[in-house]
């Protein structure tokens, strides 16, 4: 009998489109490969009858695939089949899509109810005129984004976003780096000091992590490596439990389905009650990189390079640098000449920098520009810090090297250690920013005496 049919395959969270042998001649199956192959690079053929791709993906085809059934006569019971759990997760993201509908006119919270709800909750922090008017807005819809620049507070408006929508048996997942972790721990203390609440670190391997989750704890924590790792036992953990699920620094996510870390939090899209993107920066470098964050949101509206700036438009906030009333950035550049011995040993390298990029350019050899990359970097970590050189047994010039290490540190680290000095004796504090580790190191050791 000629059929096609649809299911949910719960174990990785795929569609999986099925026809018989009798429809391999069907004048629909090549427009439906067409389609799904198309749309999407993770579509697998499973074999000659089944096609396989990540659910997510799938409902966002849920209005082509309409006009596909519509087109050739198909609806369920006649020539097609839908599966029980493929059925309810499209009633569900029809569901879904009605509310990136209603999220693009949807009334904020007023400002009165938002403050009286929270302190009500014994929310302790005083949000700012900003983060009022942020929270205002996501705390209305189902899933939302906020791209306030860094030290807008945006861990705060998540929080106090979870707190006025979320009843007392939801969750809150938050997949984030590892560096963030500290400021959510301190966050919720501040923001909730009467709850005690702690985030569960989710960490240490899946049967660690199978065992903290057994305790359901209502905050959560984890890296985006992490959550690679084990994608089945947070989505099972999900799909179980009322979830709301936050992506910090949700860049991370904009390889899309290309890279492990983005395809685990994209299979958790359909799962949780409520969801938010925090990123400072959501677009580092094109227009592409927010559609893998727009389909964490809703992944049942299709998006594109095109379209996807104005869809996700409705649904977020941000605070730009003029509203947080920073000071006027002053920059001052301090030249600083190299010593005899150390600039005569730069300009060695530097020839035969520039000898290999020519070499490099002619030839487009990936190699070759890994091996240009090498020696740019190594030129960089000369200038600024002769020492950091010193490990290399095979360095071309060791005789200048072992001059210009003789002369001590070289200009950028002098003046930079006296510098620190003498605007620690006026009473600033100082950071210090270096793209090398060691640097990092050594002139923390210096500073010691200073708390460095």
């Amino acid at each position: 009998m000629s059929m096609l049919s649809i299911e949910y395959r719960e174990s990785d969270r795929r569609a999986l489109i099925a026809w018989t042998p009798e429809d391999a001649s069907a004048p629909w199956l090549d427009v439906l490969r067409r389609l799904l192959f198309d749309h999407t690079d993770d579509a697998t053929q499973e074999d000659g009858y089944h096609i396989s791709l990540p659910w997510w993906s799938f409902v966002a085809l849920r209005n082509q695939l309409l006009d596909i059934f519509k087109g050739y006569g198909l609806s369920p019971g006649s020539g097609l089949s839908i599966g029980v759990g493929a059925a309810q997760l499209l009633r569900q993201s029809k569901r879904s899509a009605d509310g990136y509908a209603l999220a693009t006119t949807a009334h904020t919270v007023s400002d009165t109810a938002l403050r009286t709800r929270l302190k009500e909750l014994g929310f302790s922090r005083d949000l700012s005129p900003e983060q009022a008017r942020n929270v205002s807005k996501i705390a209305a819809l189902p899933a939302a984004a906020t791209f306030s620049v860094p030290g807008a507070g945006k861990t705060t408006e998540a929080l106090s976003t979870f707190f006025y929508r979320a009843h007392v048996d939801e969750r809150l997942l938050v997949v984030a780096p590892k560096n963030a972790f500290a400021a959510w721990d301190e966050q919720i203390k501040d923001c909730m000091p009467h709850l005690n609440a702690e985030f569960a670190r989710l960490r240490s391997g899946k049967d660690k992590i199978a065992k903290q989750l057994d305790d359901d704890p209502r905050f959560m924590l984890i890296t985006y490596q992490q959550l690679a790792r084990i994608p089945d036992l947070m989505a099972a953990h999900c799909a179980r439990h009322k979830v709301h699920v936050y992506l910090d620094e949700s860049h991370r996510i904009k390889s899309g389905v290309a890279k492990q870390t983005a395809r685990a939090a994209l299979a958790l899209s359909c799962l949780p009650v409520g969801k938010l993107i925090m990123s400072g920066t959501p677009m580092p470098q094109s227009t592409d990189d927010l559609i893998p964050q727009f389909a964490f949101l809703y992944p049942e509206i299709a998006a594109n390079a095109d379209t996807v700036v104005e869809l996700i438009r409705p649904v977020y906030v941000r605070t730009n640098k003029k509203e947080l009333g920073l000071p006027p950035v002053t920059r001052v550049i301090a030249q600083l000449p190299m010593s005899p011995v150390q600039h005569e040993l730069y300009k060695l390298m530097k020839f035969e920098v520039a000898r290999e990029a020519a070499s490099a350019l002619s030839i487009s050899n990936k190699q070759a520009f890994r091996a240009l990359g090498r020696s740019v970097a190594r030129l960089l970590q000369f200038v600024s810090n002769p020492a950091l050189l010193s490990a290399e047994l095979s360095f071309a010039h060791a005789d200048l090297l072992t001059a210009v290490l003789a002369e001590g540190d070289g200009p950028k680290l002098k003046y930079v250690l006296k510098r620190a000095r003498q605007l620690t004796r006026d009473g600033h504090k100082v950071l210090i920013w270096s793209s090398f580790v060691r640097n990092v190191e050594y002139i923390a050791e210096r500073l010691a005496d200073l708390g460095a």
